[in-house]
């Protein structure tokens, strides 16, 4: 049968406008990436929730504050960015060992996709941001600002992923969520079921240490 390749994508790296330095612009370009420098929000007088700095933290450069904000929050400019039609969306530390096409094939009626992991009490799940496919909307992004505000002046803690706890928080009220996703073998997206795919042996090992994962869309 005829086999399509998926046409290049450019791979965004989000960054601060004041780490963007010229060797740093030079050296990520030399990869083929493409730096992409945004606003922190502090810079347009928009306060976001904060998080208290852990023993054993080092600040490493003048501006802390700005950096360690951008760290936690610069993600959420990504519903903003209707340039593209779909992001996905990768934390520095993840490593990709299959293609990911699936992800940016998803319908324009799934806003959302993301992994979850067990909570931390074990009642349930949590939404994880460290992976995300999205469809930028601006009044998505208008919502999870406002909520940010919101909970700004109320919020302060020692937990390290502050951003993934508040965002799990907004998108499980925001969104209706319509269960796994599932493709079939050609990598089609062939809708959602409420229980969770298959998993090979080598994944189920993986899991043994508490932390399933899954994909639930809009």
């Amino acid at each position: 049968g005829d086999v399509s390749m998926p046409a290049p994508r450019p791979f965004l790296v989000l960054m601060s406008a004041g780490e963007l330095t010229a060797e740093v612009q030079a050296v990520l370009e030399g990869d083929g990436l493409t730096p992409l420098a945004l606003p922190s929000f502090t810079s347009e007088g928009i306060r976001v929730p904060w998080r208290r700095v852990q023993r054993g933290e080092a600040v490493t450069i003048a501006n802390a504050e700005d950096s360690t904000e951008l760290s936690w929050w610069l993600k959420i400019r990504l519903w903003a960015m209707t340039q593209y039609r779909r992001i996905v969306y990768l934390d520095a530390d993840t490593l990709v060992h299959r293609p990911i096409e699936e992800l940016f094939r998803l319908p324009a009626h799934v806003t959302f996709a993301a992994p979850v992991h067990v909570s931390r009490d074990g009642s349930g799940s949590e939404l994880s941001v460290g992976v995300m496919s999205l469809r930028p909307d601006p009044s998505v992004f208008a919502a999870l600002v406002a909520f940010l505000v919101q909970a700004a002046p109320q919020f302060e803690t020692g937990v390290r992923s502050v951003d993934q706890v508040l965002q799990h928080t907004f998108f499980r009220s925001y969104f209706r969520w319509r269960g796994h996703p599932r493709w079939d073998d050609g990598g089609r997206f062939v809708g959602c079921s409420a229980d969770a795919p298959p998993l090979s042996e080598g994944v189920k090992l993986q899991m043994q240490g508490g932390e399933g994962r899954a994909l639930p869309p809009e």
